[in-house]
């Protein structure tokens, strides 16, 4: 499947430590464009000496799903100038034929020694992107990573392999992917007294946003989700406990919403993001019964609306035209 993307130049200001003077630079962004209306912005372009020195590619990669959600990819290793994950061009992706999942491809390089010696080690991987959710399902590397999609089918074929590989590139190499059982290892380990933070346990299946995505808030791992936000806390996350405290109060927001949701007004406009500009010739009337799917917390509501046809209709709407019950 192609992959569509289109470059953004915006303008900022670069400050010399060595004085005073902001020069004004060019930089590039990049917006891939995903099946199902996702996108991965693609920023920080690799300056020309580390280009030079390790590859071309950019140093911060960030999902943006269909509902406004935003996904930042492996931050804990941000690319510096002695190293860290290179994001390769999309023309080295690979979607499979279903568009589900997207095969990333990340170098994580370093420096060895004295950085002056510029003695390079790197690595390829090829994390297993969830299009939809924007969960890294996995990070594989070696000669998993090439391998290809079937023409037909979500099956990932390697050259010499009898059988197909889908299982053992989604295998995960991660972590749990699951918020019970990563609050489960932590509180065994720290019975033991082995000296743990759960931050260092997140880190396993590539900290708590990938986590969230992978494993969404529902009723039998919310209590749980609040445990892992205390810990975090007591720890002195408080950047990754902030956020999983707004997903558990938007998400009661959204579980009461989805018992009963209901069209306040005579005509509710649906549009296609959270925009007035992107309204659609669409709308529900005085009655009709959505779905709150998601809200971004600004007045607007991602809802599923069943049509008569039985299909499910997927749109934006403002949150002053429905009525929770």
């Amino acid at each position: 499947m192609k992959i569509k993307f289109r470059v953004s130049r915006t303008s900022m200001f670069v400050a010399f430590s060595s004085c005073l003077l902001c020069t004004l630079a060019s930089a590039k962004d990049l917006y891939v464009e995903l099946p199902g209306n996702s996108k991965i912005h693609l920023s920080e372009p690799l300056a020309a000496s580390s280009r030079k020195l390790f590859e071309p590619g950019w140093g911060v990669a960030e999902f943006l799903g269909r509902q406004g959600e935003k996904i930042r990819f492996f931050p804990d290793e941000h690319f510096t100038s002695i190293g860290g994950v290179i994001f390769s061009p999309p023309e080295y992706w690979r979607i499979s034929p279903s568009g589900k999942f997207t095969v990333l491809v990340i170098l994580r390089a370093g420096l060895l020694g004295d950085p002056r010696d510029k003695k390079v080690t790197s690595r390829q991987y090829c994390p297993v992107l969830n299009t939809t959710s924007g969960c890294l399902e996995s990070i594989q590397t070696g000669e998993l990573c090439a391998g290809e999609w079937d023409k037909t089918r979500d099956n990932w074929i390697v050259v010499g392999e009898r059988d197909d590989s889908i299982s053992i590139m989604l295998g995960t190499q991660l972590g749990s992917k699951s918020a019970t059982e990563a609050w489960s290892e932590f509180s065994k380990k720290k019975v033991s007294f082995v000296n743990i933070k759960m931050k260092e346990r997140l880190q396993d299946d590539l900290g708590v946003k990938n986590l969230m995505a992978c494993d969404p808030i529902r009723d039998k791992n919310r209590a749980i989700y609040k445990l892992i936000a205390d810990q975090l806390q007591e720890e002195g996350d408080i950047a990754d406990s902030t956020y999983i405290t707004e997903k558990l109060n938007s998400s009661n927001y959204n579980e009461d919403a989805k018992r009963k949701s209901q069209v306040a007004v005579d005509k509710a406009w649906l549009y296609e993001s959270a925009d007035v500009s992107s309204r659609t010739s669409m709308y529900l009337i005085r009655g009709d019964l959505v779905r709150v799917m998601h809200s971004n917390g600004n007045g607007w509501l991602f809802v599923e609306y069943k049509k008569s046809d039985g299909f499910d209709l997927t749109k934006w709407m403002q949150s002053k035209d429905l009525s929770v019950h």
